[in-house]
């Protein structure tokens, strides 16, 4: 999938067959793709590149003065983080004994869902800079194997299906059908942080 399928209509994205295989996930992006949802999403969705790029071009800058390649290693921890804080008020709400008001569960869910299609496109060739027994510096050094830029295809994939799930989650009418869905998303992102992680990223 390239950059510019990530500026298309969020069902246009999951309408392409090298990332879906969900046929019921496709069905509920088109069904919500021409609401104020969808809409809203998509300005979301160019928000967070803005961001990106702008941050891109600043490295770029600031590279040519210090010779630092890192700036894109910080941008998606930051990406990571906000997923992670994100995950973990789904947690909360999850561990509750107290029936999920949905309503409460749409923000969380759907910033997942964007953040995770920006994410696999912050991994350029000059990021892959782990060593074993190197002494790092956790704010500014990659923890991602090697591997990952092996199986970068893959990677991506798992991003994009991780990503599916989130919006389903966020999209979900009954509270079965949420938890259902959370929990695969789960498995999806332990499955890829044992693949691609050496620890901490």
């Amino acid at each position: 999938m390239g950059f510019n399928c990530l500026l298309r209509p969020p069902y246009w994205i999951y309408d392409d067959t090298e990332l879906s295989e969900e046929p019921h996930i496709i069905s509920t992006r088109r069904f919500f793709s021409g609401t104020f949802l969808g809409s809203f999403r998509a300005i979301r969705c160019v928000t967070v590149f803005a961001g990106l790029l702008v941050l891109r071009g600043s490295a770029l800058g600031q590279d040519q003065m210090t010779g630092r390649p890192n700036d894109e290693i910080f941008a998606r921890k930051i990406i990571m983080d906000t997923i992670d804080r994100h995950m973990d008020e789904i947690d909360w709400l999850l561990s509750s004994s107290q029936p999920i008001d949905l309503g409460k569960t749409f923000g969380h869910a759907d910033t997942i869902s964007v953040m995770l299609m920006a994410f696999p496109y912050l991994f350029p060739p000059d990021t892959n800079q782990w060593q074993a027994e190197a002494k790092r510096d956790p704010a500014h050094d990659t923890f991602a194997s090697p591997d990952l830029w092996k199986n970068l295809s893959d990677f991506r994939r798992q991003a994009a299906t991780a990503s599916q799930l989130a919006f389903a989650a966020s999209r979900a009418k009954r509270e079965t059908d949420f938890r259902k869905t959370m929990a695969t998303l789960r498995t999806a992102c332990d499955a890829c942080h044992a693949l691609y992680v050496k620890s901490g990223e």
